[in-house]
């Protein structure tokens, strides 16, 4: 009985509880686009960042990461990449010699990393072929070719067909350089690459380190990030003399963008919360005004204060559970056609890749985020209907029906 009085108590004004559920959908709506869009950016971040700098797992020498030099290689690579390519939860992986060293043509220089590719494994693992602006992804013949970035090339005043030369250490230690020609040019969402990095053939590159076996890292991605910490796991069992990495202990900065996010999702709940509580408080407190005389009237014949206070109570529940999922309605539909269709920035292309953004956003939102916005809405009701339901009870019954 208590609960059909209070939702019949709704709809005695039915236009301030449409303004009440209203301003309830609308601050959900709101919430989960931005929630949605601030995923897909932290997720484009740590994507574009597995995708064409970390991969998920990466193998090297125990101490290369310390000392990146040529004399730091991997010993058991074979017996790696056998148990990888078995692996059915390994996507792709690539086997990669490093090296750290200076790059010139006639007018610039630069300091640089090297990467010597295996070519197939390379064009699997970060897709580089894909990223070419101009030129092609080693498809002439002639030795020494080199992809350089956009942005380097710019700096070096360099070219298509523009000879640079590569100057670093071999095994020895002695400085050995040699001339490669630009065969491609490359705009990668990585800053790190854009910045410094640079491709050649590992045939070429182990031609001038004076030997054929080095391979200093193998960069691994597999199917799902979910896979990550039992495959490392499995390796890190299998090769005690090695070092395996996840994407995560490679790049703290990665997971402190994750924890950011869930971080910002939180202080625009309670923001949209508080304001959503101001109006409650408001909105009911005049109801309660307005009904001095009938609660007046309930209590004088009969009804308690504990009921007189749940009635109150359950009108803002009701109102929170009409409106909660109206706006979660609202915003799956927007965040979903939005995950769809993308929203495009490519106006702001070079500030987004600057930062290692994509130029194109897909929101999303879990299951989880969604119950949580529900949640939050109840229990931010339930809060808020607290004062008005205090002023309710302490109404003196002989004046309150004065009124």
């Amino acid at each position: 009985m208590l609960l059909l009085i209070a939702w019949r108590n709704i709809w005695r004004n039915p236009t301030r509880s449409i303004v009440v559920i209203a301003a309830i959908a609308v601050g959900i709506w709101a919430i989960a686009i931005t929630v949605g869009f601030i995923n897909s950016l932290s997720d484009s971040y740590i994507r574009n960042s597995i995708n064409y700098d970390y991969s998920h797992l990466q193998v090297h020498h125990p101490q290369f990461l310390q000392e990146p030099e040529a004399r730091y290689s991997i010993r058991n690579s074979q017996s790696i990449t056998d148990y990888l390519q078995h692996n059915p939860d390994v996507k792709a992986y690539s086997q990669r010699v490093l090296i750290n060293g200076m790059i010139a043509s006639t007018r610039a220089s630069a300091g640089v990393q090297i990467y010597g590719i295996n070519l197939p494994q390379e064009k699997a693992v970060t897709s580089i072929d894909s990223l070419l602006t101009e030129g092609n992804y080693f498809t002439e013949k002639p030795r020494n070719a080199i992809l350089i970035s956009r942005k380097l090339a710019d700096k070096l005043k360099a070219e298509l067909r523009t000879k640079l030369v590569l100057t670093f250490q071999d095994i020895e230690g002695n400085v050995t350089a040699g001339a490669f020609r630009v065969q491609g040019i490359f705009d990668s969402p990585s800053p790190r690459l854009n910045e410094g990095g640079v491709y050649v053939r590992q045939q070429d590159l182990n031609q001038l380190l004076g030997t054929d076996t080095l391979t200093h890292e193998i960069a691994v991605l597999l199917h799902t990030n979910a896979k990550v910490p039992a495959v490392a796991k499995e390796l890190r069992r299998r090769n005690l003399t090695t070092e395996i990495k996840t994407w995560e202990e490679l790049s703290p900065e990665l997971e402190l963008i994750q924890e950011q996010s869930n971080l910002t999702m939180a202080i625009l709940l309670v923001i949209l919360m508080v304001a959503l509580a101001f109006g409650i408080v408001n909105t009911m407190l005049m109801a309660v005004l307005e009904r001095e005389r009938e609660l007046g009237m309930l209590m004088a014949i009969g009804m308690n204060r504990q009921r007189i206070f749940s009635m109150i109570l359950m009108e803002t529940i009701f109102l929170s559970l009409v409106g909660g999922p109206v706006g979660c309605l609202l915003g799956y539909a927007t965040v979903t056609w939005l995950g769809d269709t993308g929203i495009d920035l490519s106006a702001w292309t070079k500030g987004l890749q600057q930062y290692g953004y994509s130029t194109k956003f897909f929101p999303f939102l879990s299951l989880k985020e969604y119950i949580l916005m529900v949640a939050s809405v109840v229990l931010t009701a339930i809060l808020a209907a607290m004062y008005p339901s205090y002023k309710a009870v302490k109404l003196n019954p002989v004046e309150a029906m004065r009124s």
